[in-house]
């Protein structure tokens, strides 16, 4: 039983750690409704497969962007979870930009981090439903790439 205790206690120590994600995002939307949008930085679980029940996908942080602040602003986001095999993070939009008055949702899937901290710099053009990221490794809170 101690034996089993410890080899817990190992994997625990060396394969499970806190990994931190931090994401600088701009929005574009040329044609808004509304002047607000609600983002969201997501980390991915078992959304889309038949396990979804056991572990929704977690939010690490939300915010408003406001269209109507010129120049164009970002919006920082920030957050950490605990995965074994690392996090698969994700930025969610919730806007009404393009035609018509409906509000739908835009997901932006971000490269999956292994167990190290990252830095995101994230484009959304909502008008073309373009996006791009760049990412940069974190230690002690700087960027090593």
């Amino acid at each position: 039983m101690q034996s089993k205790c410890m080899i817990i206690l190992i994997y625990a120590v060396v394969f499970i750690n806190c990994t931190k994600i931090d994401a600088r995002i701009s929005i574009k939307c040329n044609n808004s409704h509304g002047s607000l949008a609600q983002v969201f930085l997501m980390e991915k679980d078992f959304s889309g497969t038949r396990l979804e029940w056991l572990d929704e996908d977690d939010t690490l942080d939300y915010g408003t962007y406001d269209f109507t602040k010129l120049p164009r602003q970002f919006l920082f986001l920030s957050g950490s979870d605990i995965e074994a095999l690392g996090l698969f993070p994700y930025i969610y939009v919730w806007h009404d930009c393009g035609k018509g008055f409906e509000w739908k949702g835009t997901t932006v899937t971000l490269d999956h981090s292994v167990r190290l901290d990252k830095l995101y710099h994230v484009t959304i053009d909502l008008d073309t439903n373009d996006a791009s990221f760049t990412s940069k490794t974190l230690i002690f809170n700087r960027p090593i790439n």
